[in-house]
Parts: C-alpha cells; sequence; structure tokens
C-alpha cells in the first residue's frame, strides 16, 4: 500500500496492522456446527442407509488389522516351536489361506466403504450447496448488507469441497481405523497385559500429541478459508469492474490486494504447519518409544521366566501356560500396538476432516437456520465477519442470526386484492450499517390507489429508501409501511412483491439471452407477452436488429448493450409482470429524449387502463410533470407536495427552484465557456479542419463491431477530431454509438479498419498503461469497490495525499455528505457501493477521475444520477476545470442541460456523426436532430402531444444526412491531398 501522507510511518503502520490482524485472528475461537447438524444435510432416506452401510464396512475392514495381529502371533509360533516339518507346513499353509481371505474380506469391504460413502458424500454436498443458496436467497438486504456478498460464491465453492472430504472417504478412514486402535490396544492387552499396561502410561502424551494437530490444523484451515475467500472477493470484484480497473490502471493494485490476502493466507499457514510438524513427530516419536519399551519389558519378563521356571519361550510347549506370557504373547502385544500406531494417527487426520466439514457447514447452518429466538442472546459471528444481529440457540450452541424478512415462509397475510394504497406513517430508519445516521425521522407520506406520485430532491435526502422499504427489504425502526390499511409485516412477503414491478437506477440484467431476462419478470409469460412488452418499452426495435434478436445473450450484467437499451429491457420484464404497484426509481435515467418520451407514453397508458399505483423517483424532472402528485423529499422528511402547477405556483418553493435549475432556455447565452464557443467559428463539418498542432484525438474512418455480434457494424466509418483543452459533446439515440467511442478511446476494444490518434499518434503504438494515464473516465454506472470512500478515491492517484482526496471531493460536491457519515472518509461503501445512494456514487467516482487529472476527461453520463443542485454545483467545478483548456473534455450525455457550454456538440447516429457544432448553430437548423433533442427536454413549455408531433422527421433529412457524410469524406480528402502538396513544397 502506497503511502498516504509518509513513506515509512506508512509502511510501518501497515505492517504493525497485519501482525495485530494476524494476532486477532489466532485467537478468535472457532465456531463449529454440532455433528448433527453436520449429518442434517443427507437429503434422503437412501443417503442414510449408504452412510449406515459405508460406516458397516468400515467396522469391519477396521477389525481385519487386529486379526492379522491375532494370526502374525500364530505364526510366531509355529515358527518358533520345534514341531515335525509335515505338521509345520500343513499350519503354515493353513494361516496362509487364512490371510488370503483377510485380503478378500478388505478389497470387498474397503471398496464398498468408498462407493457407499462417497455416494452419500456427493449427495449431502449436493444438498448442502442447493440448501445454502436457497437460504441465501431468503435472507433480507440486512443479511448481505453485513456480509461481504462477493466472497460467498468463493466461501460456498471451498466450503463444500472441504464438507464433501470430511463426511466422506476421510469419515470411513475414521470409523476404520478407530476399530484398528481400539481391536489393536485390545489384543494387545489380551496378549500381555503386563507389557501393554506400560502403554497407559504414554497415552497421555498421544493423545496430546494428537489433539495439538487437530486443532492446529483447524485453526488453519479456519483462517485460511478466510483470507483466501477474501482474495476471492477481490478477484470477483476486479474481473466483474474489469473495464473500471482497467481505465484506472488499477491492475496492479488489486494484484497487491489479492496476494496481500494470499500471502496472510501463507502466513497462517506457515505458522501452523509448524506446529503440526512438531505434533505429528511428538505422537510418532511417542509410538516409538512404546515399541522401545514393550521389546525391552517383553524380553526382560521372558528372560525371568526361562531363568526362574525353565519355560519354553515359544509357548508351544504342553503345559506352557503356566509358565505366563511367551514369546507369542509379547509378539502379539508389540503386533496389536503397532497395527493400533498405524491407526491412531490416521483417526486424528479424519477427525480433522470432520471438524474441516463441522466449521465449512457451519457458515451454511447460520444461513439456513435463521430464526426468532428469546431476546437477549446475542453473540458475535467469528469466522465469517461481524453478524452483530445473531442470537444463540442453548439446544445447538449454533450461532442463528434473527430472521425477520423471510421471502420464502408461507406466514402473513394474502390478501385476495390489491387496491395500491401506500401510507408511511411517522417511519424512523436508518441502515443497519450505519445505524446512527438516520435517513428517516419522522417521515409520513400518503400514496392514494391508482395514482401516480412523483418523489424529487436532493441526492441522498431518502427517495430510494420509500423504495427499499415498500419492497420490504428492510423494515423501520419505528413507525409502520402500510399497503391498503395493512402493515407491510403482516403481508406476506412472497405475495407483497408479487404485487410490486420495480426498475432501479442501474438495470441489472443476468448472463443470458434477452427473452429470459425479460421472462424473469414473470415465467410463465408466452412469446407473445415477451414481445409485446419489449413493444410497449420501445425495446422491440433494436432488439429485432440483433442478428439472434430475442436469443441474443446481453452478456454478464448486460455488458454487451448500452446503457440505453440494458434500461428497456428491464422496463419490458417489469411490464410483463403487468404489477399492481409500480416502482420507478430513475427508470428512464439511461434513455434518450426520443426512447424517453415513446417508454413514458407507453407507461402512461398503462398506467391509466391498469389502475395502478406508481411511484417515481426522479431527478430528471421532464419526467414527472403530468403525474397525479409530486412529494419533495429532503433531509429524511416530505417537504412539499402538490401538483406540478401548484408547486410552481408558490413562489421560491424547492421545487420551483429544481425546475429552474433544469431549465434549458436562459435570458442570456451564460458563462465564460458560452461565448468562448460561441466566438469560434467551427466547421459543420469535423474532420474539415483537421490539425494535427491542435487536434489532440482523431477518428479516422473507424468502422467497429463488437467481437460478440461481428455482423451489427456500430461505426460505420466515423470521423471525428477533438481539439486539445476543448468540451466536445456527443448526443444522439441510446444504442447509437456514443458510450463505444470512449470503450476505443481507452482501447477496451480495436477498430476492425480506421485508426484513432492520439497527439499525433496511432493509438496502437503507445504503451497502453501510459496511455489509460492520459484518461479519467467516469461511467454511466459509477463502479465502486469493497472498501472505505477514502481509498475508492484514492485508485485515481495511488500516492495522493489526504489533502489531495479532500480536495478531489470537494470539487465534486461529494466532502459535505461524506463529512456527514460518522466515520468520514474512512466509511465503507459496501459491495458495489450498495452504502451510498447513486448521486452519492457518482460524486465519488468523479472525484476519483479528478485526482488522476488526466489529460482528457471521458464523462459517460457523469452526472445522470445527480440531482438538479448537486448537478449544478459539480457542473461549475467541471466546467471551471474546462475552461481553464488545461484538459479536454469528452461529455456523452443524454440530459442536454449538462452540455448546452460545451465547445462543440456531435449528434452521433447509425455510426456517423449526422450534426456538429456549437449549441447555438445547432438550434438554428429548423430541422435538425440536435434541436429535436433539446425541445423534447424543455420543461413548461410544451405538452406531450406536440412534443410527440415533434418526433416525426421527413425522408429528406436522412438523404441530406447521406449527403453530408459524402461531402465530409471528400473534403477529408481534399484537406490531405493539401497537407501532402505543402509538405512537398517545403522539402523543394
Amino acid at each position: 500500500m502506497k503511502d498516504i501522507e509518509g513513506g515509512e510511518d506508512t509502511a510501518h503502520s501497515d505492517s504493525s496492522t497485519e501482525e495485530i490482524k494476524d494476532k486477532k485472528e489466532k485467537k478468535e475461537k472457532l465456531p463449529l456446527a454440532t455433528v448433527g447438524e453436520v449429518f442434517s444435510f443427507a437429503p434422503t432416506r437412501r443417503t442414510r442407509i449408504c452412510i449406515g452401510l459405508g460406516l458397516c464396512c468400515s467396522l469391519v475392514t477396521g477389525a481385519v488389522f487386529p486379526a492379522m495381529a491375532f494370526f502374525f502371533s500364530q505364526v510366531f509360533e509355529e515358527l518358533s516351536a520345534s514341531a515335525e516339518m509335515d505338521s509345520f507346513l500343513d499350519n503354515i499353509t493353513r494361516m496362509a489361506y487364512t490371510f488370503m481371505i483377510l485380503g478378500a474380506i478388505a478389497f470387498v469391504f474397503m471398496t464398498a466403504q468408498a462407493a457407499l460413502l462417497e455416494t452419500a458424500a456427493d449427495e449431502m454436498t449436493y444438498s448442502l450447496k442447493t440448501r445454502w443458496f436457497d437460504a441465501l436467497l431468503r435472507q433480507d438486504l440486512t443479511y448481505f448488507d453485513i456480509k461481504d456478498v462477493s466472497g460467498q460464491a468463493t466461501i460456498i465453492s471451498s466450503n463444500a469441497s472441504k464438507y464433501k472430504k470430511g463426511v466422506g472417504r476421510k469419515m470411513g478412514e475414521g470409523a476404520q481405523f478407530l476399530v484398528t486402535c481400539i481391536g489393536g490396544f485390545a489384543f494387545a492387552f489380551y496378549s500381555s497385559w503386563q507389557n501393554s499396561l506400560l502403554i497407559l502410561a504414554l497415552l497421555p502424551i498421544i493423545a496430546a500429541s494428537a489433539t495439538f494437530v487437530m486443532k492446529a490444523t483447524m485453526s488453519q484451515t479456519a483462517t485460511a478459508t478466510k483470507n483466501y475467500s477474501e482474495a476471492g472477493a477481490v478477484a470477483y470484484s476486479t474481473v466483474s469492474s474489469i473495464r473500471t480497473v482497467l481505465s484506472l490502471n488499477a491492475g496492479e493494485t488489486m494484484l497487491d490486494k489479492y496476494r496481500e490476502a494470499t500471502e496472510r493466507a501463507y502466513r497462517q499457514s506457515s505458522n501452523s504447519l509448524f506446529f503440526v510438524g512438531l505434533g505429528n513427530g511428538l505422537m510418532m516419536g511417542s509410538f516409538l518409544l512404546a515399541y522401545v519399551v514393550l521389546t525391552l519389558f517383553g524380553s526382560f519378563l521372558l528372560y525371568r521366566q526361562i531363568r526362574e521356571d525353565g519355560c519354553d519361550p515359544s509357548g508351544a510347549v504342553e503345559g506352557n501356560d503356566a509358565c505366563g506370557p511367551s514369546a507369542r504373547d509379547v509378539f502379539g502385544s508389540l503386533m496389536g500396538v503397532i497395527f493400533a500406531a498405524m491407526g491412531l494417527p490416521q483417526i486424528s487426520i479424519a477427525m480433522e476432516g470432520l471438524n474441516n466439514a463441522r466449521s465449512s457447514c457451519y457458515p451454511a447452518i447460520v444461513a439456513i437456520n435463521r430464526r426468532k429466538v428469546d431476546v437477549g442472546e446475542t453473540f458475535v459471528e467469528n469466522n465469517y465477519g461481524g453478524d452483530k444481529n445473531g442470537k444463540l440457540n442453548r439446544r445447538s450452541s449454533m450461532a442463528l442470526p434473527e430472521y425477520v424478512i423471510d421471502s420464502s415462509s408461507d406466514d402473513g397475510l394474502k390478501p385476495s386484492s390489491t387496491e395500491g394504497k401506500i401510507e408511511f406513517h411517522n417511519v424512523k430508519f436508518s441502515y443497519p450499517t450505519r445505524s446512527e445516521t438516520a435517513i428517516f425521522e419522522e417521515f409520513s407520506l400518503t400514496v392514494e390507489a391508482g395514482k401516480t406520485v412523483a418523489l424529487v430532491g436532493p441526492s441522498g435526502g431518502g427517495k430510494s429508501t420509500t423504495v427499499q422499504l415498500i419492497e420490504r427489504f428492510y423494515d423501520p425502526q419505528s413507525g409502520s409501511v402500510t399497503l391498503d390499511g395493512n402493515d407491510l409485516k403482516q403481508l406476506n412477503v412472497h405475495w407483497l412483491r408479487d404485487q410490486i414491478g420495480l426498475v432501479g437506477q442501474e438495470p441489472a440484467l443476468f448472463a443470458s439471452s434477452i427473452k429470459e431476462n425479460i421472462a424473469y419478470g414473470c415465467p410463465d409469460a408466452t412469446y407473445d407477452q415477451i414481445v409485446q412488452a419489449a413493444k410497449m418499452a420501445n425495446a422491440h426495435d433494436f432488439i429485432s436488429s440483433f442478428p439472434d434478436g430475442y436469443d441474443t445473450q446481453v452478456g454478464d450484467k448486460g455488458a454487451q448493450l448500452s446503457g440505453g437499451q440494458k434500461q428497456r429491457i428491464a422496463i419490458a420484464r417489469v411490464l410483463v409482470k403487468n404489477p399492481k404497484i409500480l416502482l420507478l426509481d430513475e427508470a428512464t435515467s439511461a434513455l434518450d429524449s426520443e426512447s424517453e418520451l415513446v417508454v413514458q407514453e407507453a407507461l402512461d397508458k398503462l398506467l391509466e387502463t391498469g389502475n395502478r399505483t406508481t411511484i417515481v423517483i426522479a431527478h430528471r424532472l421532464s419526467t414527472i410533470r403530468n403525474v397525479d402528485m409530486i412529494a419533495v423529499v429532503s433531509d429524511g422528511k416530505v417537504v412539499e407536495t402538490g401538483s406540478h402547477d401548484e408547486l410552481m405556483a408558490i413562489r421560491g418553493s424547492k421545487y420551483s427552484q429544481l425546475v429552474d435549475a433544469q431549465k434549458m432556455r436562459s435570458s442570456s447565452s451564460g458563462s465564460a465557456l458560452s461565448s468562448l464557443a460561441s466566438s469560434r467559428n467551427n466547421s459543420i463539418v469535423d474532420l474539415q479542419t483537421i490539425d494535427t498542432r491542435t487536434d489532440q484525438l482523431i477518428f479516422r474512418d473507424v468502422r467497429f463491431s463488437y467481437p460478440t455480434r461481428p455482423d451489427i457494424e456500430v461505426f460505420k466509418g466515423l470521423n471525428l477530431a477533438v481539439k486539445r483543452g476543448e468540451t466536445l459533446a456527443l448526443v444522439g439515440p441510446s444504442g447509437g454509438g456514443k458510450s463505444t467511442t470512449i470503450q476505443l478511446i481507452e482501447r477496451f476494444y480495436d477498430p476492425i479498419s480506421g485508426t484513432i490518434d492520439f497527439e499525433g499518434t496511432p493509438m496502437k503504438e503507445l504503451n497502453i498503461q501510459f496511455l489509460r494515464d492520459q484518461f479519467g473516465l467516469v461511467g454511466q454506472e459509477p463502479i465502486l469497490f469493497n472498501t472505505t470512500i477514502a481509498e475508492n478515491i484514492r485508485y485515481g492517484c495511488p500516492s495522493a495525499s489526504r489533502e489531495e482526496i479532500e480536495d478531489a471531493a470537494r470539487k465534486s460536491n461529494a466532502h459535505n455528505f461524506i463529512m456527514s457519515f460518522p466515520d468520514g472518509y474512512d466509511t465503507d461503501v459496501g459491495e458495489r457501493g450498495t452504502q451510498v445512494s447513486g448521486g452519492q456514487k457518482q460524486r465519488i467516482a468523479i472525484a476519483r477521475a479528478i485526482l488522476k487529472k488526466p489529460k482528457i476527461l471521458l464523462l459517460d453520463e457523469a452526472t445522470s444520477a445527480l440531482d438538479s443542485e448537486s448537478e449544478r454545483i459539480v457542473q461549475e467545478a467541471l466546467d471551471n476545470l474546462m475552461s481553464a483548456h488545461e484538459q479536454t473534455t469528452i461529455v456523452i450525455a443524454h440530459r442536454l442541460s449538462t452540455i448546452r457550454n460545451a465547445d462543440r456538440i456531435a449528434f452521433i447516429g447509425d455510426g456517423v456523426v449526422r450534426e456538429i457544432g456549437t449549441h447555438d448553430e445547432l438550434m438554428a437548423r429548423p430541422n435538425g436532430r440536435y434541436r429535436r433533442l433539446q425541445e423534447l427536454q424543455e420543461l413548461g413549455r410544451d405538452d406531450a402531444s406536440s412534443k410527440k408531433t415533434k418526433l416525426k422527421s421527413t425522408e429528406e433529412e436522412d438523404i441530406e444526412d447521406e449527403e453530408l457524410k459524402a461531402e465530409i469524406v471528400k473534403e477529408v480528402e481534399v484537406k490531405e491531398l493539401e497537407k501532402k502538396h505543402s509538405a512537398r513544397a517545403k522539402l523543394l
């Protein structure tokens, strides 16, 4: 880890922290499942029968070795006796057959033992994994807030493997060698109790050694599992956010974190392995000592009897029994101890496997057995990280967190019908991980059935929390949330969520086809219903344009689609569900104006015909003007309610202030940037004025299609030049290729043909890490890592000091809300930033990009999640950076209020630049595409019908676009020829 404020002090601090952490881990008490709970995963009677029969086979196999000790002693007697040759050969032959029979018994029963127990172990492991995963799906969000979600997959996989070993082959070997050990010691005592008594003196040493080995191994296993799960979480976070990691050049940082976790596991293993080796050495040394003692003491007994009583030491002489232990008895005692010695370490290993199974299935038991118990019996879960809401079950001594919200339970009311009236009554709420920070104090709101209510207000004010409470992801600490007069706590959770359709701020798609993603909303939906839902969400056209149509794979988290396309599929998924209550948390934030209008009209029609209750959370106020009621939420309270007209009529109302901040047109042309932009006489065609002395980034006839969809050309000869120090805004329809420009600039992909030059050099010739160091990217969906706010910002510049981090946060308007948290910059943001709001995440991501001090700032919907006030302040900060011309900025925007003052605006459609110029130049075009977008987004000037009319464009416009494209290519060729002639003239 790099130094924050000084080199050696930080290194020393990190080292000390690691030592303290390692010592703390050593002192933690290892929680284990009971043996009964370990075998509770036997799913069927057949599995239990396999376990029983397998253990019986293990007992028979284990008895073979003590039997061999008995027959070995018989052979010893025959060899030492002076019998006739014929009798000797007969006896030896009989013994040989006996050993063959014992070998056959061992072969048959060991094979059956392995087959039966491994079969049972496979079935139990399958049961463990499926029940564990099912239990995870049942958990409330509190569980996942406290747990490390990204590490769960690693834990399930590694723990299942250890569990299988512990309940399969290892368990059979444990039973087998237990019988061998007991039988061996029993035969040893039977043969010579005098000799065997000496072993009792050594048993405490042997037992202590075995226990020492077992505990050391268990401790190593638990700590290694924890650390390897942390490493797995780092790997998951890195791979799932690979574009963000690459854009930040944070590969080495993530690798260091991965190494840190694995090295910590290695240190724990190394420390314990020494003690494991010491314990094994003590155990084996104890056995060798036992052999020496038995041999010496047995020899002494024989010598005394031969000398005093004249006995034959073989024990074969008639009447020799009266002479006490013979050589046969001493040898039999020694063989018994040898076989017992063989078995005892194996018992230790088997016990280790069983205890690994107990520790491995413990987190599964915790997740599966969550239920309400007596209040006051709290616990802290030590090995899997701090679930402080748990209870202690006295019957099993198992840590069982209290179960509050169970989506799979049949408990609760299931009303036959739903009207949809939602009420918040004096709700007090704070998130479990930040209980000191109250989100709601006395929050009250009524949403009448069938009405549409919009929630607006500052980012982090509590708007999205209302959705979380309605979905019953959490319960309020006091007060109540009711549906049709019924407290949500009294309703069946599964039934409740069936009544609700949610489209979140960041659309979540699964790695399957588009059809399957939409069908998740209603698994029984027909293909026609899926298509109809897609049409209503304005998704059908772009889906049909794919070669595989609705069978197109969207990739992990929808990576193969643009943001707007993902959002429309998510909306279609909700529409196919046909819910009674619709929750739209920034549902159209990623859509361009045309798509947004069509989707909004489809949603409006659905609401009108279906009598649905709808709650809309919006920063973009153009989407909520016609709702029944608007509620302004600020600081956890409703401060204003009313219709758009009513709130606008109130002088100085908070809502009117929000609206004014978003209006596109103003009486004056604006800031210094605006005058700077208007003073530039930019040509309408960008590549007419290519000049490598001023053009920092140049796209030359770029053609591109994604590897997974090679038949669909995203760029069809894109030509674009970005001048040094300017702000260039890219606008256009969703899926038109705007975000693809970012992907190519960052060299996540290379164009199929054409070139992209950076400062006069083709990008392919530049070192890729050097190249990405020149860019600062803030994406459409901000990615934060599971660490503190300070560390997330520091990813932009690993060597940054705390003052630099705070300065970057101030510039992005993040400092104030960060300091409002109890832990300030040391607040953990949770997995993928789940513990902060969307707007807060975006501001942290912007601070991270600012801290990087890049030559080119890439803003892909960088302010889309911010409320108007935060957007204004952040935009001012970005404007200050841009106006200094210290860096070039490329802005991708659907919300046109963020880019009006850009030096130039390029409209990208169908893979080419359709229009380019300043805001005023593009607005001067009567039928211009940019002008149409701008007019659609103006709030308070046009009604929906007039906006719809403006969507219709003439076919001549497309003809004009093709002519423009041809003109561009022609003029580019002319300019290139002029440059060549000029260069040649200079040489002459």
